[in-house]
């Protein structure tokens, strides 16, 4: 649907293209489209099952097939072709497919075993802005495949400078599923390290939530006992005003504060010389 979508898109350019040369050009009888050859290129490893007919895609085209576009691609895939069938066909595409074939280190050593000097010569008479493309391709290419820096720029100067014959050349074999290996592990420590961080935080909030209702049922207990301590006060005010109508002297009312509330002789003779002399 995708390749469909691009054609139609390269046939609505050309005759808008067309229009403006010519003012409704694509009126005249005689206007065609030109054709297209759609071509899917393929870098995967495994066996390419997709549907290449439309029609395939299209629910009832076995019965309205002349009423659907239809048409088929060609299927380039990366994998079919040697590196020796690639070089044989000496151009920059077929540079490229061989840079793309370079996914894993035995991948790199099979490039060392090609002829140096007939790789000397893909580049020779290629145009600086297709040279600096091609470049570009080749240190994506690197990156993923995790190599340093260092090495990146160094391989990467020398298809600027066309030595492709010299491309791994002085470069050491690179264990690339060791570096991939030791990448994932790293992703992985440091995953580990924020799930780790995250966990520590949520006990932080979770400790400070606690810290916050302790601090409220404090609070919540000390006026509970200030609401207590106001109660007995009065109960004792009551009491001692209470004993002095009845008559009873200080020291009597003393020990009667001491025996009804059980409190001691020194905090009865304070709330004796407090509420006494109310009356």
């Amino acid at each position: 649907m995708q390749i469909f979508r691009y054609m139609f898109l390269i046939w609505d350019d050309y005759e808008k293209e067309q229009n403006k040369k010519a003012k409704g050009a694509s009126k005249r009888k005689n206007f065609r489209y030109p054709p297209i050859l759609p071509i899917l290129y393929y870098e995967g490893k495994r066996v390419w099952t997709a549907a290449k007919e439309f029609h395939e895609r299209v629910l009832g085209s076995d019965i309205f097939g002349r009423f659907i576009p239809n048409f088929t691609y060609s299927l380039v895939r990366l994998h079919d072709y040697s590196n020796e069938n690639l070089l044989g066909m000496g151009d920059e595409i077929s540079l490229v497919m061989l840079i793309n074939k370079l996914q894993a280190a035995e991948d790199i050593g099979e490039f060392r075993q090609l002829p140096v000097d007939r790789l000397a010569t893909v580049l020779q008479d290629t145009p600086e802005y297709l040279l600096d493309k091609i470049a570009l391709i080749f240190r994506i290419l690197l990156l993923k495949l995790n190599v340093p820096e260092e090495e990146t720029e160094e391989l990467v100067g020398r298809v600027r400078e066309r030595e492709m014959g010299q491309l791994f050349a002085n470069m050491e074999k690179m264990d690339i599923q060791e570096e991939r290996r030791k990448t994932l592990e790293a992703e992985k420590k440091l995953q580990e390290a924020e799930g780790k961080v995250q966990e520590a935080e949520g006990k932080v909030q979770e400790a400070e939530g606690k810290v916050q209702e302790a601090e409220g049922k404090a609070q919540e207990a000390e006026g509970k006992v200030q609401a207590t301590e106001e109660k007995l006060q009065k109960a004792l005010k009551v009491m001692t005003n209470m004993y002095m109508d009845v008559g009873l002297t200080k020291a009597e009312t003393k020990n009667k504060l001491q025996e009804e509330f059980g409190i001691s002789l020194k905090e009865s003779d304070e709330i004796v010389k407090r509420y006494w002399q109310e009356k």
